[in-house]
């Protein structure tokens, strides 16, 4: 007969963000995610305590799919990354990253939950809005009668991730050529039937000795793909390299310290709770533009654009810094401009960045770091989201039988 054993009572744990344990993991995960973050990021290998494959990845989909978490405030976090993932395929360690900067910031702050999640919201509201407008400075359309912008995204994409260094063009010839043409009707519908001159077919051979790798390079791929097809919805792209977040973060702080009054009169909040909240908001957006770099190097933003710039480790303390800096983290931007820099860890004060793009945005710069328009804006609304989530918490109940 077996033995029977009496059933446990459910655990209730109240403000489970109060708890010194929870937050240690939550910062164990930000810094698992951040040191993967852009092209420099380190890969990780996960492996599961009671056997199994090794997983070597710096991929989100990968990671978070890979790494197992207990925690319901963790479980909410990864799960609503994976659900933006599955849907973009891209942006998801940006996700995760922002929510987690945007918990551990609006903690310090000391308002109530009610207060921050009014808040957060008006800047989301903003942040959409700005990015949305024909006025944004972070924001490029897509040009389909030149590939240079499209050309830029995929290899953003592509060469950003550790087992890909770099990605050959292709020949003019292997594309074929037209014979002829000549017109088809299948049922209702009417077609041209594009006859070539010769069996030409182009394709993308993937390949690599190690199996880990080639997954990535599968994964990669993939991304790229559903990056190309999401862009051609929104022909629009965004700036890369850490720009658009800073770029995104003068402009919050300039819009909230010049015209405070449409927010505090729709949300009944104090100017004072405002300038607390649009600080560690604006702060966690510059945080993961910082998480870009790895190497000890110094992050800096303009006076100007707003852009996101890195110099080297091995900075002296007083220096010219257009000697050290050649062009921001998305390449549109050189430091031969007249610009004035400062440290992102810096008190920021609120500028009115530069709206309209340098001429190199609608040329055609052969050297711009890009982000997915649609892929990027989502991933700001569900890092907002979630971390609201999370902050409204008030008690969690686990079933321990």
């Amino acid at each position: 007969m077996s033995r029977l054993e009496a059933k446990k009572p459910s655990l209730c744990k109240s403000e489970p963000l109060t708890s010194e344990k929870v937050r240690a993991t939550l910062c164990v995960l930000k810094g698992i995610l951040t040191s993967s973050y852009g092209p420099s990021g380190r890969l990780k290998q996960v492996h599961n305590g009671l056997g199994g494959c090794v997983c070597t990845t710096s991929q989100s989909s990968a990671l978070l799919s890979n790494l197992p978490v207990t925690h319901p405030i963790l479980k909410i976090l990864t799960t609503s990354t994976k659900n933006h993932v599955s849907c973009f395929s891209d942006c998801g360690l940006f996700t995760a990253i922002l929510c987690c900067n945007l918990i551990e910031n609006v903690q310090r702050t000391g308002l109530t939950p009610t207060t921050v999640i009014k808040l957060n919201q008006h800047l989301l509201r903003l942040c959409t809005n700005y990015l949305k407008s024909e006025s944004c400075g972070c924001r490029i359309p897509v040009d389909f009668s030149s590939p240079q912008t499209l050309l830029c995204l995929v290899r953003s994409i592509v060469t950003r991730t550790q087992p890909i260094g770099s990605l050959g063009s292709i020949s003019p010839s292997s594309y074929g050529s037209v014979k002829d043409l000549c017109p088809a009707k299948f049922g209702f519908k009417h077609f041209l039937h594009l006859i070539p001159n010769e069996a030409t077919i182009c394709s993308l051979l993937l390949c690599n000795r190690n199996d880990t790798a080639w997954d990535e390079l599968k994964l990669t791929c993939q991304t790229a793909l559903h990056v190309l097809q999401l862009t051609i919805k929104e022909p629009c792209v965004l700036l890369g390299g850490g720009c658009t977040e800073t770029h995104l973060a003068a402009y919050i702080r300039h819009k909230t310290c010049n015209e405070p009054e449409s927010i505090l009169r729709d949300d009944g909040c104090t100017q004072t709770e405002l300038q607390l909240l649009t600080e560690a908001f604006c702060r966690a957006l510059e945080s993961v533009a910082g998480s870009l770099e790895h190497d000890g190097g110094e992050v800096l933003t303009d006076m100007k654009y707003g852009h996101c710039w890195s110099s080297q480790a091995e900075s002296p303390s007083v220096v010219n810094w257009p000697d050290w800096l050649s062009r921001c983290g998305c390449g549109l931007c050189n430091s031969q401009e007249e610009l004035h820099w400062s440290f992102l860890k810096a008190t920021q004060h609120p500028i009115a960045p530069q709206t309209c793009l340098p001429h190199e945005a609608t040329g055609s710069s052969n050297n711009l770091t890009l982000d997915c328009f649609t892929a990027k804006l989502s991933g700001l609304q569900v890092a907002v989201e979630t971390a609201n989530l999370i902050l409204d918490l008030s008690y969690v109940i686990e079933d321990k039988n």
